[in-house]
């Protein structure tokens, strides 16, 4: 399910979109500007008004949300196709950051793409997160927050789809500030445990990009 918002979508325009299969659909799904317009919104962006549409329609018995800049990785789609998922868990992965943007020529070509990211030398990257953040506040320990890994928390975040709906998806409000890591408190507050998945299981390359242009 892609869905497109605010700014006025211009990406369903520049897709090669795939014929529907037995094992694979797409579906398409606008929001109109006015809902941005209504929320008062500091940001060009709204992220979780846009996901949320996607999490209401999901058909699966799991949902992975993820963003646009984020390019996924063969090992998390061979991890996907294994079918190991439990109702139980949260599942969150890493993302590899670039330190330039791709070459122009390779935009709309995401096999190309990815074998170009993947053929890189390891300074292309940024260092990898040794210890990722974990939340403390004012000196209270609270348990299962402060064993949270909320390393790029809103670029891969799956879950069974009746667990995203027993949440109500992620806070809508004017900005994005912490509602990934909201939502993964109020994940583990409810008794889910969270799994990170190990490397090579990256949840994918982060694409540089300029605010706004996700």
């Amino acid at each position: 399910c892609l869905v497109l918002s605010s700014p006025p979508p211009r990406l369903s325009s520049s897709l090669s979109l795939p014929a529907p299969s037995p094992s694979f659909s797409l579906r398409v799904l606008t929001v109109p500007p006015s809902v941005h317009a209504s929320a008062n919104a500091t940001v060009p962006f709204l992220e979780y008004h846009a996901k949320n549409v996607g999490i209401r329609r999901a058909r699966g018995l799991f949902t992975l949300v993820t963003n646009p800049d984020t390019l996924l990785s063969p090992s998390i789609i061979t991890f996907l196709a294994s079918r190991s998922l439990s109702p139980t868990r949260f599942y969150r992965a890493r993302r590899r950051e670039l330190l330039r943007p791709p070459p122009a020529h390779l935009n709309g070509r995401p096999l190309a793409l990815l074998q170009h990211i993947e053929s890189l030398p390891e300074e292309a990257f940024e260092p990898p997160v040794s210890d990722p953040p974990r939340l403390t506040s004012d000196g209270r320990r609270v348990r299962f927050m402060w064993e949270l890994d909320l390393d790029a928390s809103g670029d891969f975040v799956l879950m069974s789809t009746q667990a995203w709906h027993s949440l109500r998806g992620g806070v809508e409000d004017g900005d994005n500030v912490h509602h990934d890591t909201r939502l993964l408190c109020a994940a583990a507050a409810r008794g889910l445990t969270q799994t990170t998945l190990p490397s090579p299981h990256y949840g994918g390359y982060h694409l540089p990009h300029g605010r706004g242009e996700r």
